[in-house]
């Protein structure tokens, strides 16, 4: 895992802090509350595209600390907590090389999975020694 310096990079996974809200219903308060906190976060945040910041592969770790105190809404009885936490992010940039599986072969190019990415390649962007693979076999 690495972080970016300054428009320069050399992995697609990187560690970030981010901050969510997160609404907990009266069912859930009680002595394990920071755990079902830590759960529904994880829940809803692993596995998401975050548009230009990547995908979130896995929160590594949320302290008790950074779960604030409870922001009580009035009309529903919800309390809105905000929680800072770190998650390993998956985001490619341009020209990087990926391991991927190729899931459809076509007469046009074919399509590939590459974790959470479904990647499609032209036949017009391969080089000519590529471009007569057998689509039916695949």
């Amino acid at each position: 895992v690495a972080t970016v310096a300054a428009g320069w990079h050399d992995t697609m996974f990187f560690l970030k802090t981010f901050t969510e809200d997160l609404a907990m219903n009266p069912p859930d308060f009680g002595p394990h509350l920071r755990n079902k906190i830590r759960e529904r976060l994880r829940n809803s945040v692993e596995g998401t595209a975050l548009g230009k910041i990547g995908y979130v592969v896995h929160i590594t770790h949320i302290k008790d600390e950074d779960i604030s105190m409870g922001r009580i809404e009035d009309s529903t009885g919800q309390t809105t907590y905000k929680v800072k936490f770190q998650a390993v992010v998956f985001r490619p940039f341009r020209n990087e090389v990926l391991d991927a599986v190729v899931s459809t072969a076509l007469n046009y190019g074919f399509f590939c999975k590459a974790g959470p990415l479904q990647i499609f390649v032209s036949r017009h962007m391969m080089p000519d020694d590529v471009k007569n693979f057998d689509h039916e076999r695949t």
